[in-house]
């Protein structure tokens, strides 16, 4: 188990940031949220975290997409999952390429958003 790590979490619903929040933190992850790709960047600028979940819309303002490249200018190497309630288009293709380790589409259980995160942070 990789308990104690840390995950944060971007996601402009605040229903999906903490149900995500809440099984995280079930499983043993110190978990941190943002509401907006801006957020999320402006919070990487300053911390470092294991592992960043990112959800693809991101309501106004920056996508998935955007943000993840924004994350990997400051953060060579981050870890990170996309979580989406989309189907794996071009946009999280393109995510993949750029690194991320891999996709999840929601809704996700406890057992496959678990076994996810699990394995990304054991890549």
């Amino acid at each position: 188990m990789y308990f104690g790590r840390r995950s944060f979490l971007t996601d402009d619903e605040q229903q999906q940031r903490d149900l995500l929040e809440k099984i995280l933190s079930s499983l043993g992850y110190k978990v941190e949220t943002v509401c907006s790709g801006e957020e999320a960047v402006e919070y990487l600028m300053e911390k470092e975290v294991d592992l960043v979940l990112l959800d693809m819309i991101l309501g106004p303002g920056m996508g998935g997409r955007q943000t993840y490249e924004k994350i990997i200018e400051i953060r060579p190497g981050q870890r990170a999952l996309i979580v989406s309630g989309y189907c794996e288009d071009h946009e999280v293709k393109t995510i993949l390429a750029l690194g991320a380790l891999g996709f999840v589409r929601k809704p996700y259980t406890l057992f496959n958003i678990g076994l996810a995160v699990r394995q990304a942070l054991a890549k």
